[in-house]
């Protein structure tokens, strides 16, 4: 029987170093696989960031460029309302007393 225990013991132990290199084998593949994802990922990141970049210095220009026409607009409307004040000062002056008082009813009224 003690060589048939030798036998056991020396295919148990073949057994159990084929395993080990299977498992080295396994962890070595595991360990590029995860290497190549981070490289992957960092890669995707990267190039969202440029994306990210670029889009906000084109909302940025949009933006300013939205800024500048209202405030174009706004100065406009003030040249306009300045001009027509100046050419009918007397209805300018009763509209905004109209106005006034529609507001100070309206604001008194909902005080009772």
């Amino acid at each position: 029987m003690s060589a048939e225990t030798s036998e056991a013991s020396a295919a148990a132990a073949a057994a159990a170093a084929s395993g080990r290199e299977a498992i080295a084998d396994a962890l070595a593949a595991a360990e590029k696989v995860i290497a190549e994802a981070g490289r992957r990922a960092e890669q995707h990141l990267k190039e969202t960031e440029k994306v990210l970049r670029a889009n906000l210095e084109r909302l940025k220009d949009q933006a300013s460029r939205y800024s500048e026409t209202a405030r174009e607009s706004v100065d406009d409307a003030q040249k306009l309302f300045v001009e027509r004040v100046n050419e009918q000062p007397v209805t300018a002056t009763f509209i905004a007393l109209g106005v006034g008082f529609v507001l100070g009813v309206l604001f008194s009224g909902s005080r009772r």
